[in-house]
């Protein structure tokens, strides 16, 4: 997946099932960097606002390797 040029990510929140979705790294890396937290994420074909939780990177590189949300 991160060798296509996608994150792994999670969405939890909201009573709902914890749901796996994927993004493309380079797109989330400029509005990360733009300080963005906050991002509408397609489910389903439904919109579905977001808050990013939490992340993790690789220690050296700083790559991203996850990222999870929390619905609002």
């Amino acid at each position: 997946l991160r060798a296509a040029g996608f994150l792994p990510i999670t969405v939890y929140g909201k009573g709902a099932e914890p749901v796996s979705l994927q993004v493309n790294t380079h797109d989330f890396e400029l509005l990360f960097a733009k300080g963005y937290r906050e991002f509408e994420l397609q489910l389903n074909g439904q919109p579905i606002k977001t808050k990013l939780q939490q992340f993790q990177r690789e220690a050296k590189s700083q790559k991203f390797l996850s990222l999870e949300f929390i619905r609002q």
